[in-house]
């Protein structure tokens, strides 16, 4: 079984991620069907993770986060601007630019950095300022 992060129940299988090269291939293969759409081909840049460089998500309760799976908010719409939250996510050099792998499922700098660390935390998102401290 091959998964694209490592999110919930999997949080702790970095052993199931999609692999480097050949499992790569066959997913590509998968995407140049029309009928098949990867995260990672419908932004701007199209074929790059847009995870808060492009787009954000924003939860039910108001909290922007870079991505479904990075559960990390730069603040809540209920409280401040999006344009001052998307300015506070830009500050990280991580979320200024596009990549050409997906950050959540396949960048494992990023998953060692920001979300091995979530795995602590009982209720998310947590906020950039809560993060930092740990």
């Amino acid at each position: 079984m091959t998964i694209l992060s490592l999110a919930g129940g999997w949080e702790r299988e970095e052993n199931v991620l999609l692999g480097e090269k050949k499992e790569r291939a066959v997913l590509e293969r998968l995407c140049k069907d029309l009928l098949v759409i990867r995260d990672i081909n419908q932004g701007y840049t199209r074929r790059k993770c847009s995870a808060g460089c492009e787009e954000f998500y924003v939860t039910c309760y108001g909290d922007i986060i870079p991505c479904a799976f990075i559960q990390i908010s730069f603040g809540n719409i209920k409280t401040e601007s999006v344009k001052k939250i998307w300015q506070k996510m830009n500050m990280y050099l991580e979320f200024r630019i596009s990549k050409t792998i997906c950050r959540s499922g396949e960048d494992i700098e990023f998953i060692d950095k920001y979300l091995k660390p979530l795995v602590a935390y009982r209720n998310l998102p947590i906020s950039i300022e809560e993060f930092e401290k740990r």
